[in-house]
């Protein structure tokens, strides 16, 4: 299993301090602004990897800059014929409500503590992307490479191509 985040490196530190996951990988590259059109630079270890029957858990917030490099994840995947791949999600939630009672409201991963239970509990939602799922998202992101557009947001749910000045 590897461990994938996108644009948070914070997240890589907490889950490897944590000692919960031997292998974790970071995505740096921010694809929610600028030309994406011209993308030819796959994330070749993850899809050796994939192609390898390694499984892939991707840790998502709903940021564009995450979302962004989720479907681009997903593209490569589905131009490498691995849509197939064993392959899951865990979206971090709005809030989590502890034991004592106290809320904690949490916006990217790497603001979790470096506890193993904690990262064992947000693993255990996981939830395993379909083929089809895969498919669809790499569509998205080939529309949004062709449209090309400089900005790229998250608008109700949904990964938008706009204007630099929306």
């Amino acid at each position: 299993m590897i461990d994938v985040f996108f644009a948070d490196p914070g997240a890589v530190a907490s889950l490897r301090q944590s000692g919960f996951s031997s292998q974790v990988f970071c995505i740096e590259r921010d694809f929610s602004a600028g030309q994406i059109a011209d993308d030819d630079d796959p994330p070749r270890f993850l899809l050796e990897q994939a192609a390898a029957g390694e499984s892939l858990r991707l840790w998502l917030n709903n940021s564009a800059t995450e979302m962004c490099g989720f479907y681009w994840l997903l593209h490569w995947l589905y131009l490498e014929k691995l849509v197939q791949a064993e392959v899951s999600a865990v979206r971090l939630p709005w809030f989590v409500e502890r034991p004592d009672g106290v809320v904690v409201i949490n916006n990217r991963w790497g603001e979790l503590l470096p506890d193993k239970e904690i990262w064992q509990f947000y693993a255990a939602k996981a939830q395993k992307l379909p083929a089809n799922f895969i498919l669809g998202c790499a569509l998205d992101w080939r529309d949004l490479q062709r449209e090309n557009a400089l900005l790229r947001i998250m608008l109700d749910g949904r990964l938008l191509g706009v204007a630099e000045n929306y």
